[in-house]
């Protein structure tokens, strides 16, 4: 039975985690979060099979698999690049599930290679409730008789979509698809604030929306929290992260000659939103960046 370290719980890992511990191909999982509290709670659902490491050290080598659901590039290159950790990954499978640019997990295989690791790149799609229902989308890199190793473990969380032995394809189809997850929540979020400030129900607009080619079952998902602008009580992707992952999109189409500035826009859209205190709470709030409202302490 499988020893898995499980690093980074966010309110996706910690999902993640959760499931992977249901599975009968795993015998613990090895918790390791930068604030250890986090990693109690998350045990605390399955003390039997969860075990909480303050040190990723001891939850490395407790494990022969390694899943890695930080947030960003910097967080990941600074926690398991680092001269003590390197050393314990030899010879073990790394999961690299968090949303980087292609060049990113490209960047990343060569380096672990380099320590002989076994690399796999596994980005998900999906938000937090379909992380805690274990119906996740799995978009797989990596050499196949490896992805092969650990799919027992992969499909506790959800089911693989794609698989490919190309490093970086799956972050680019990762990033297309949450690409238009941002479109949307821009579109949606500037037709609700223009709505407010011109005094229009958007109730008649939502019915005529339903009514029109226009319509997405995206804006019937987070049209009654934006309505009242609660982007705190159903957090299913964060502002910060959404933010994150579309100026890596911009990474990826400027990177084979593609018009940018959308995207770009977007982007800096997002980062106006952290600068307004929003980026911990729901990806809508990119609706109080277009109002050009600040968060209340």
């Amino acid at each position: 039975m499988a020893q898995i370290a499980f690093c980074g719980l966010g309110l996706m890992g910690a999902a993640m985690a959760q499931n992977v511990a249901k599975s009968d191909a795993v015998e613990t999982v090895h918790l390791w979060n930068r604030t250890t509290s986090k990693s109690e709670e998350v045990a605390s659902k399955n003390s039997s099979k969860m075990r909480v490491h303050a040190d990723l050290s001891s939850a490395i080598q407790a494990s022969t698999i390694v899943i890695v659901m930080l947030a960003d590039y910097p967080t990941v290159k600074k926690v398991f690049l680092e001269d003590s950790i390197r050393p314990l990954l030899k010879s073990k499978i790394l999961v690299q599930m968090s949303t980087l640019s292609s060049d990113q997990n490209k960047d990343l295989q060569r380096e672990f290679s380099q320590d002989g690791v076994r690399f796999i790149e596994c980005p998900v799609l999906g938000s937090t409730p379909v992380a805690i229902s274990g119906a996740l989308q799995l978009l797989v890199g990596g050499d196949e008789k490896t992805v092969d190793e650990v799919k027992p473990i992969l499909t506790t969380m959800g089911k693989v979509k794609f698989q490919t032995s190309i490093y970086g394809k799956a972050s680019v189809l990762k990033l297309s698809l949450n690409q238009m997850i941002a479109s949307h929540i821009a579109a949606f979020g500037f037709s609700l604030a223009l709505l407010e400030k011109n005094e229009i129900d958007s109730d008649v607009f939502m019915e005529c929306l339903r009514g029109s080619a226009a319509h997405s079952k995206y804006y019937d998902l987070k049209y009654d929290a934006m309505k009242i602008h609660d982007h705190s009580s159903n957090i299913a992707f964060e502002e910060r992260l959404l933010t994150k992952d579309i100026g890596c999109m911009v990474e990826e189409g400027k990177k084979v000659d593609l018009d940018t500035q959308v995207l770009e826009a977007m982007n800096q859209l997002g980062k106006s939103g952290i600068d307004l205190g929003w980026g911990s709470e729901d990806m809508s709030a990119m609706q109080e960046a277009i109002l050009k409202k600040k968060k209340s302490p």
